[in-house]
């Protein structure tokens, strides 16, 4: 490791963690000029700043279970997943992947009536983070519709249809679409113990789209998400929605399985 990279890597340490050793004593000076404040009151005021980043990035991908539980609530869960969830990518706009299950475990751990009733929140979270993500994801290709005539006319059982990059399918026991809604729109709230969502949420004219699916159309996403090629799919609205996904915008492109 060269000196740069060494450096970067215990300051890095510094910043995450109140730790000491040789290896930090020897970091602080570089840090500060002489006659300012001291290396360790530096680093503690670097430390809250960039924890405090970090906890702000969260309430912007999550305003609506902010809005639920309160910013002293959300915060101290943000400071566990801090603790437990280092920021790896250099764009703080993709922290917060792990958020939905490290607020799960909490409320496993911490079951009592302060948490009565929140059983929904993971599965918010986690809708959240997919809406968030979406606008961040990658611009699709522009759909070849002679490719798609081709291989349906030579090897039609072999094709695989590729969703959109910028498409997400999310199923739920809760009705967390009612519930965002009801918090980022203003509205009634629905009956928690209501019936399950199936959804899909996409991008398109730099707007995020989010709709209920049915049951067999949400299969057949699925399917075509983890690769089935066109001759193993099943279900008898197959070829009808499978219409409606490709004027909708929903498939990308296809290849051969």
């Amino acid at each position: 490791m060269g000196p740069l990279a060494g450096l970067q890597t215990c300051l890095a340490a510094v910043l995450e963690t109140d730790r000491s050793g040789q290896d930090v004593e020897e970091l602080l000076p570089l840090l500060w000029e002489a006659g300012r404040i001291n290396g360790t009151v530096g680093a503690r005021i670097y430390r809250n700043n960039t924890k405090a980043v970090r906890i702000r990035a969260l309430e912007s991908t999550f305003p609506v279970c902010l809005a639920i539980l309160g910013q002293d609530c959300f915060r101290a869960l943000c400071r566990d997943y801090l603790d437990a969830f280092p920021s790896r990518h250099p764009d703080l706009n993709f922290y917060g992947g792990a958020f939905a299950d490290s607020v799960a475990g909490f409320l496993a751990h911490h079951a009592g009536a302060a948490f009565t009733g929140f059983d929904y929140l993971p599965d918010l979270l986690r809708f959240e983070y997919l809406h968030h993500e979406l606008h961040f994801a990658a611009d699709d290709p522009p759909f070849d519709t002679n490719a798609f005539a081709r291989l349906l006319r030579e090897r039609a059982d072999q094709t695989v249809l590729i969703p959109s990059a910028a498409l997400r399918v999310f199923r739920s026991p809760w009705p967390v679409l009612g519930l965002w809604r009801a918090h980022k729109d203003g509205g009634s709230l629905p009956d928690t113990a209501g019936t399950e969502d199936r959804l899909v949420l996409w991008r398109s004219a730099h707007a995020i789209s989010v709709e209920r699916l049915s049951e067999d159309a949400f299969d057949l996403m699925k399917q075509l998400a983890e690769g089935v090629c066109l001759g193993d799919l099943c279900g008898h609205t197959a070829a009808w929605a499978l219409q409606d996904f490709l004027r909708r915008g929903w498939i990308s492109g296809c290849r051969l399985a």
